[in-house]
């Protein structure tokens, strides 16, 4: 997991981007930019929960190959 927060004075905007490695090949990045930094890390979290959902979801409907069929004596 890599999080960058970012504070900027010039124009009261406070960022959070998170980016996590997960399963060797598949990236998560969210990014949040608001005015409190909390509700940044908030939001950012928030739209990794939904990727993580939906990664999740394709995993477990993949259909896996055929040729490991195979090799485990099934049909």
């Amino acid at each position: 997991v890599h999080v960058v927060l970012e504070v900027s004075q010039h124009h009261h905007r406070q960022s959070a981007e998170i980016t996590v490695h997960a399963d060797g090949h598949h990236v998560l990045q969210a990014h949040e930019e608001t005015v409190d930094l909390y509700q940044s890390i908030d939001g950012a979290v928030a739209k990794l929960q939904s990727q993580v959902r939906t990664l999740r979801g394709k995993v477990i409907d993949t259909p896996r190959r055929e040729g490991s069929e195979r090799r485990r004596g099934g049909a």
